[in-house]
């Protein structure tokens, strides 16, 4: 591997990326196009010669390089440092491997060509680099221990202003979470109660991480009429940390006491973390 072409190093690096429950890649792909952001998964960084390098998955293809009908995996530079000064290059020699799980043994396309990375290419396609080394695997998990959290919001008729409510925070599958609840909604709503699911923390998030999580947000119906409940499914991220709905019930509703949703001045939320993502990493 070389910068600007100035040397020559001998630098040999090998990550795996594994993919679990691969029965959810259609969930998680609806749920990236819901919320705006490309259906990719990118790994964890990992150093070769002192470069911060990831793995980019698009279990779909990526459209924007005609890869419809594919899965296509990309090599991508992630220094920071680099993007910042101009002229940068990096060239790099590398040989995919595909494992194939029914043969158990390993399809190997030598390449032996340099590849050169730079500012206007920060990505080069490839299929899977053979699994030694580093590791890291990315699966869902539904219903994680303690996946339903309740907040009551009492003396509910004084919090009816334009400010939210958070309520404090609470931890499924490995994740810390907060709801948020506007009573008069948010800018955004039409008369209507605005509710949300916030990221508060995770231990498998960090900058340039996603999380994937389908939820279920709930006000209870305290006289026994059926519950107010409405589901989603998101990718969560550093730039993305709250999802939910804008008009999620009417202020209609909630002030008709026949209906049950409010009584003796209380209010009753409910969330619950129906399946969500997590990743382990192997040295």
């Amino acid at each position: 591997m070389s910068y600007r072409s100035s040397k020559i190093s001998e630098i040999y690096t090998a990550c795996s990326l594994h993919i679990e429950n691969e029965s959810f890649l259609p969930i998680i792909r609806g749920a990236a196009k819901r919320s705006g952001s490309d259906h990719k998964y990118e790994s964890a960084d990992f150093e070769a010669d002192g470069y911060q390098l990831k793995l980019v998955l698009y279990p779909y293809g990526n459209e924007k390089r005609n890869g419809n009908g594919h899965i296509s995996l990309f090599l991508a530079i992630s220094d920071k440092n680099l993007f910042l000064s101009s002229g940068w290059e990096v060239n790099v020699t590398y040989t995919f491997f595909v494992f194939n799980h029914v043969h158990d043994n390993y399809l190997v396309i030598p390449d032996g060509s340099m590849r050169r990375f730079h500012g206007l290419n920060t990505e080069y396609e490839l299929l899977v680099i053979k699994a030694s080394g580093k590791g890291e695997m990315f699966s869902v998990v539904k219903d994680p221990e303690n996946n339903i959290f309740t907040w009551k919001l009492e003396n509910y008729s004084t919090l009816l202003n334009d400010m939210p409510i958070y309520s404090e925070v609470f931890t499924a599958g490995l994740c810390q979470w907060k709801l948020s609840v506007y009573p008069k909604g948010d800018k955004r709503a039409k008369r209507s109660l605005s509710f949300f699911l916030r990221l508060h923390s995770s231990a498998s998030i960090s900058v340039r991480r996603k999380v994937y999580v389908q939820f279920k947000l709930s006000i209870k119906n305290q006289i026994g009429r059926g519950h107010h409940e409405r589901t989603d499914r998101v990718w969560l991220s550093d730039s993305v940390i709250s999802w939910g709905f804008v008009n999620f019930i009417s202020l209609k509703d909630l002030e008709d006491t026949s209906k049950g949703f409010v009584v003796n001045d209380t209010l009753i939320t409910e969330a619950e973390i129906t399946a969500i993502s997590q990743v382990k990493y192997e040295v």
